[in-house]
């Protein structure tokens, strides 16, 4: 594959994570860590927030990258 210098690239990602059952969850103390714990990853990946928002339910992102990346959940139960 050929690198081109003048080509630039934007690609939007909407990503959107939920609880188990739509349980409401998500507020107060737990809301703010899931909160720090999406900037601190986006920072890590180079990655711009456009938008996002946490209901009790969900989180919802919209994320601007130049990159094309991988999202890796991890989860422990």
């Amino acid at each position: 594959m050929k690198k081109v210098d003048y080509i630039q690239c934007n690609i939007k990602y909407h990503i959107i994570w939920k609880t188990k059952y739509l349980q409401k969850i998500l507020w107060g103390s737990i809301a703010q860590r899931c909160r720090k714990l999406i900037i601190q990853d986006c920072k890590s990946m180079k990655v711009k927030i456009i938008k996002g928002s946490i209901g009790k339910e969900y989180t919802y992102d919209s994320i601007l990258s130049a990159q094309f990346i991988s999202i890796k959940i991890g989860a422990t139960t």
